[in-house]
């Protein structure tokens, strides 16, 4: 089924500390649709490329106006389950998920919650985007829109927010006395920000392997991976790790040999994203099969990577006893004092953490929802 994916996730905790250490880490991006990040000495991104590795979702072309118009036409369910009113908020599109008796709507209706509980992820009281109440009466077109685009941009602005900016924000606003320090101060992530958690796991082989268990190969990524549920991560914990230059990360993910063809699709949206791979996927788009040493792959790809000039030059390596515990802003290449804004990241955590947290429930009930309603309507189930 499309979309199918994510009713096969695997239960995973989301770490705001966890992010926000990756955050601190941020590098002035040469390319403004993606975060740069210099962790362990070695220059990493996180783009379109390793949002569409971990989730595997469609990143085709995007619908002209007229053509999105097209599909938008159906205002039907608006009308039968909001009174009309476009302006939806996702805890109303909840309760009316909940209460629909008929199979078909409830199969639309929890689609739409889907992309809004999950891809979008806004608060329970926001408005919804309410085109996707009208193109759900569209099945196969909603199948083909290209959600990949619509989540990544959610999650981008997330990762491009500029730490020392946010530092200098909340410092002058504590020197005001404002009342509403806190919620300017607060970093949050929106769209399916468990996304760069994967890739942070991904890209950090130790990092993976000590938070959390993973299932290798599994396409799309995100299905390797399940948190330990025994454990939790705090900054103590996560400074001498990244502090540590001698950390293996990842320039950028390669595709594997099941994700060369998806990988290649992916070029046609923007080839200057995407740099020559074929040294490390080998010829012909066929990876080349051999005990991948976690070390002299990250040494390859910090090589592709320098070749195609994916980063900036100018970033200075870490030299031998020197910490990285809070490393380059994207404003500038220095290492500034985050430690008050640490402090405060962790206190406004706890709610962004419950709000991405609930992404996982909405995966969990929705998948029993539509099992529940795929027995009930062959029409349905024939759709999907």
């Amino acid at each position: 089924m499309p979309l199918g994916q994510f009713f096969k996730v695997k239960p995973f905790s989301f770490y705001g500390v966890l992010l926000h250490q990756v955050m601190l880490h941020k590098v002035e991006s040469k390319k403004p649709e993606e975060g740069q990040f210099y962790m362990g000495n070695t220059l990493c991104r996180f783009g379109i490329a390793e949002f569409a590795l971990v989730t595997r979702l469609n990143f085709g072309k995007s619908p002209s106006p007229d053509e999105l118009k097209e599909h938008l036409s159906s205002d039907r369910i608006i009308h039968e389950y909001f009174n009309g009113d476009l302006k939806v908020s996702f805890g109303q599109l909840e309760d009316a998920l909940k209460a629909s008796t008929n199979p078909e709507d409830a199969f639309k209706l929890g689609l739409c919650y889907l992309i809004d509980g999950v891809l979008n992820a806004p608060e329970k009281t926001t408005t919804i985007w309410g085109d996707s109440l009208r193109m759900v009466e569209d099945l196969d077109y909603f199948f083909k829109y290209p959600w990949g685009k619509f989540s990544f941009k959610k999650v981008s602005r997330g990762v491009q927010k500029d730490m020392k900016k946010q530092l200098k924000h909340y410092e002058e606003k504590k020197k005001e006395g404002s009342s509403k320090k806190q919620k300017e101060a607060k970093n949050s992530f929106y769209g399916y920000a468990h996304v760069p958690l994967y890739w942070a796991f991904e890209d950090m082989p130790s990092l993976g392997s000590k938070f959390s268990e993973n299932s290798e190969n599994q396409i799309p990524r995100m299905l390797s991976w399940a948190t330990k549920t025994y454990i939790t991560i705090s900054t103590a914990q996560l400074v001498p790790i990244f502090a540590n230059r001698r950390l293996v990360v990842f320039s950028m993910l390669k595709p594997r040999p099941g994700e060369v063809v998806y990988y290649n699709s992916l070029l046609e949206v923007d080839s200057r994203l995407f740099p020559e791979l074929e040294s490390t996927v080998g010829e012909a788009g066929t990876a080349a099969e051999e005990v991948v040493v976690p070390e002299k792959e990250a040494e390859k790809l910090a090589k592709v990577a320098k070749e195609a000039s994916i980063f900036y030059e100018d970033v200075p390596r870490v030299e031998e006893g020197t910490s990285q515990a809070y490393a380059a802003s994207s404003s500038q290449v220095a290492q500034p004092d985050y430690e008050q804004l640490m402090q405060r990241l962790k206190r406004v955590e706890e709610g962004q953490a419950t709000l991405l947290q609930n992404q996982t429930t909405i995966m969990a009930q929705l998948a029993q929802l539509l099992s529940v309603v795929s027995g009930q309507s062959t029409d349905v189930k024939s759709d999907t």
